[in-house]
């Protein structure tokens, strides 16, 4: 067994589904699976500048999670000035102009990946274009495993060839750069 198979197979034997994000890190720790802290104690340039800024770092372990997805009910709390607000969505594929409308108000959008079918030009262009006119003042995309021509080796059978997958990188970046 894989280590992900070990600890599916201890979170169904044991019933373990109420697991709160500690305990599920302390459990992936323990089967191997992740490790924490070590760049920290490191002497290298990460570790000292973390070390720089450890004091001064505040993580709040998040206590809700608000869906804005349009039924009653369901937006978002009011938001403090000092307060970061994320809006995340992700697999989208190809719907994101339907979201438009309840997406809430936020300071960084986070497409967490997959917002194209495969890649090609047309869906990239279009989310480049919807994503452009949404009001947040940061953007963070990350590349999905649908978006095939952001992989840049990829050279399968839904794009001619490496040119291609190119051409469609450097639109998707153009169309940032020209706005």
């Amino acid at each position: 067994l894989t280590a992900a198979d070990e600890i599916y197979t201890r979170v169904v034997k044991e019933r373990l589904a109420g697991l709160d994000l500690m305990d599920f890190q302390s459990l992936l720790v323990k089967s191997g699976v992740l490790a924490t802290g070590t760049s920290i104690n490191k002497d290298d340039e990460m570790g000292r500048h973390w070390r720089l800024l450890e004091s001064s770092q505040q993580f709040l372990v998040p206590n809700r999670v608000f869906i804005a997805d349009g039924r009653s009910g369901t937006s978002s709390p009011p938001k403090g000035p000092e307060h970061l607000r994320f809006v995340c969505l992700s697999d989208t594929h190809g719907q994101h102009r339907e979201l438009s409308s309840r997406l809430p108000p936020g300071d960084v959008l986070l497409h967490g990946g997959d917002f194209s079918n495969d890649g090609s030009l047309e869906e990239v262009m279009d989310f480049a274009a919807w994503l452009r006119s949404l009001p947040y003042r940061h953007k963070v995309l990350i590349a999905g495993n649908h978006e095939l021509t952001f992989d840049q080796s990829y050279g399968g059978d839904r794009v001619k060839d490496s040119t291609a997958a190119n051409s469609v990188r450097s639109a998707f970046l153009k169309s940032f750069n020209s706005s």
